[in-house]
């Protein structure tokens, strides 16, 4: 586990995430509190909301938390 602050969306009634293939709808980059760089990325799958995966670039050993909403820019590679 790499303590990263990633989370798993359920929509409506459903009581377990969906996996399987994703589609990513939004690809971003901040900084966290800690001044940790990291990328968050908007999952769907199924034609829903299903992930928003956050992680450290680079690889940070141990927790951190979420970037700041200041510090958050879309993606070179998603614009």
């Amino acid at each position: 586990m790499c303590g990263c602050p990633t989370i798993d969306l359920v929509i409506g009634d459903r009581q377990q995430r969906i996996v399987g293939v994703s589609h990513v709808l939004a690809d971003f980059e901040g900084i966290t509190p800690e001044g940790i760089e990291v990328g968050v990325i908007l999952h769907a799958r199924e034609g829903q909301l299903s992930e928003l995966e956050v992680f450290a670039m680079p690889e940070v050993d141990g927790p951190f938390g979420l970037p700041t909403i200041e510090s958050l820019r879309k993606t070179p590679r998603f614009q």
